[in-house]
């Protein structure tokens, strides 16, 4: 690959990472007090529709992961009933009516109950065969993972006590994804230069609570950073890396946080304040590489 190559390639690799996301934005719900289901012993009904734009070779990649991520995160109807799957490749107009292009989960509807799972993949991450193909459908089932663990996460974003503490949700589902690549294909997706951490994480780490920053948290590294960083913090004090990860993206989550109570929440779980975990923050290096988790650290030993 040729130096011109390499420059469009990691300009086409900002583009299309930075459009992970949790979820649109559904500012005006049918149901402003949306959820309430609790069935926590019956499976979320998943729909696919995968279309044909997309190779043979990762639609079998594809059932593949679902697979394996059914098995380790299965997902109940805690506070929604189904999943509707939409993927396709950006090489054709998007051919879903009403669905729009992306990587995101949002609502079916305008129904809370219903969630949208949708993954456009771009026609160049097959032609450089970049793991991005691959990591985008474990980045976004684990955030219908964590929306059956907390229940503020299925409001809509202006409620006032819906859940989006950016890099708490963000940078765990990175966190997974990465896992689940350095897992089953023995990629280390921090070799290119493509997850720069900002300096603004270790000098302001409050303005990644909030979505918007996105020219400091490119690819969402940043946020990644940060819960890198609380998983060290987790270790120092006693615990061992899989019980400080699973603290990180199970037990916090589950402990139900909101807009209003995440502070209290984040003490109780993690047993330092907010703004103690920012403090130590500050001493550490802004870059990927300084809190990178073992080799050995396996997704089955943080969730099982």
């Amino acid at each position: 690959m040729n130096i011109v190559e390499k420059v469009k390639f990691i300009f086409f690799i900002i583009s299309t990472c930075t459009l992970l996301s949790c979820g649109k934005d559904s500012s005006s719900p049918s149901n402003t007090n949306s959820p309430s289901i609790s069935d926590p012993t019956t499976f979320v009904v998943i729909n696919e529709h995968i279309h044909s734009s997309l190779p043979a070779d990762w639609i079998n990649e594809y059932n593949t992961i679902m697979t394996n991520l059914k098995n380790l995160l299965p997902l109940y109807k805690t506070y929604y009933n189904c999943i509707d799957i939409y993927a396709w490749n950006d090489k054709v107009p998007d051919p879903y009516p009403g669905i729009d292009g992306g990587a995101y989960i949002s609502v079916k509807n305008n129904d809370d109950h219903q969630k949208l799972f949708v993954i456009e993949v771009n026609n160049d991450e097959f032609l450089w065969n970049h793991i991005n193909r691959y990591s985008v459908i474990a980045h976004e089932y684990f955030h219908t993972y964590q929306m059956t663990l907390n229940s503020h996460m299925n409001k809509y974003d202006d409620h006032p006590t819906s859940f989006k503490t950016k890099w708490l949700i963000e940078g765990t589902a990175s966190s997974f994804d990465c896992l689940y690549i350095q897992q089953y294909y023995s990629q280390n997706k921090f070799s290119s230069n493509q997850f720069i951490v900002d300096s603004a994480a270790t000098q302001n780490p409050s303005i990644f609570e909030n979505y918007g920053n996105d020219n400091k948290d490119i690819n969402g590294a940043s946020s990644l950073f940060l819960v890198w960083v609380l998983a060290k913090e987790l270790q120092l004090a006693g615990h061992s890396e899989s019980k400080s990860f699973r603290l990180m993206c199970k037990d916090f989550m589950q402990a139900n946080p909101n807009k209003k109570n995440w502070p209290d929440v984040f003490q109780t779980t993690f047993n330092m304040s907010v703004s103690d975990f920012y403090s130590k923050v500050s001493s550490y290096n802004p870059s990927i590489n300084t809190v990178l988790p073992s080799t050995s650290l396996t997704l089955e030993s943080i969730f099982n």
